[in-house]
């Protein structure tokens, strides 16, 4: 089985149209790439949640991409079958065209929530080599590599398996806790809590009943606002976070705490460096 990305969407916020800006395509926290795979052009979600890249069914139907195996591919409201595509060229704008066996699955219900087209997934099977810069003033993505620079000092480590995992520290209704949180740009919520982690650290909080959008279908959430996050050495205030996630990524290890998503880095730039292992804010 392989684990495909853990987009979560608010329902409330989907009416407001995408944008274009620059070499991307922001909407509702999230960020859009132009790529191409097979030499067919389309919108891609950056999602450092995702540990591979997925392509739209109708999107390699169009793009003549050979499918081979078929998959059980687990993600953001269940299952969804799906295949793969067998050596593909994708070239993201600005990044560099890798070989890859990307998963193919229908994200037409995706592309609903989110008023847009969705041509594809960009995972991290694409990053692992780069440094991903993500920002979230201007709704651009950059990919960069390594050696043209080295992190700052204050650079906050990571743990990449698949996906990146950060330390952070959530407070909530006025109780702390600390956790090990995937970094997932694939959701526009700020905080996504880990079901069994939220009742053992917020077990008094209360939250507004919602309903979000994964990639295999809508799923219940249970929203309120945090009172701080901190990571990578800066305190973000105001954020809402989904205190009933269920959702386990196939990489995650048993200390997991939930995910962190675009919403908690509106105004600011975030950097992952993949072959260092750091990451940090500007």
């Amino acid at each position: 089985m392989r684990a495909l990305a853990s987009l979560a969407l608010w329902f409330a916020v989907l009416a407001a149209p995408a944008q274009a800006k620059g070499a991307a395509l922001a909407s509702h926290d999230l960020i859009f790439v132009q790529a191409q795979a097979g030499g067919h052009a389309g919108a891609f979600l950056v999602d450092t949640g995702a540990p591979v890249t997925v392509l739209d069914a109708a999107f390699a139907a169009q793009a003549g991409l050979r499918l081979g195996a078929d998959q059980v591919l687990q993600g953001g409201g269940g299952a969804r079958a799906g295949r793969i595509a067998e050596d593909v060229v994708l070239t993201a704008a600005g990044g560099p065209a890798l070989r890859l066996d990307p998963a193919v699955a229908d994200l037409s219900e995706v592309a609903r929530g989110l008023g847009r087209p969705v041509a594809g997934i960009l995972g991290g099977d694409y990053f692992a080599v780069q440094v991903v810069s993500l920002d979230y003033r201007t709704g651009e993505a950059r990919f960069a590599d390594p050696r043209e620079f080295a992190p700052p000092p204050g650079a906050a480590p990571l743990i990449i398996r698949s996906t990146p995992y950060v330390h952070a520290v959530a407070e909530v209704g006025g109780r702390r806790a600390e956790g090990l949180f995937q970094i997932d740009s694939g959701s526009n919520l700020a905080a996504a809590f880990f079901t069994p982690y939220a009742r053992r650290h917020f077990p008094g909080v209360r939250g507004a009943p919602g309903r979000s959008l994964g990639v295999a279908g809508p799923a219940r959430s249970r929203l309120a606002l945090m009172d701080r996050l901190e990571l990578a050495g800066r305190r973000l205030e105001g954020l809402v976070a989904d205190l009933a996630n269920d959702t386990h990524p196939d990489d995650a290890s048993p200390g997991y705490a939930g995910a962190i998503g675009g919403g908690a880095f509106a105004g600011r730039v975030l950097h992952l460096d993949y072959s260092r292992q750091r990451m940090w804010l500007d």
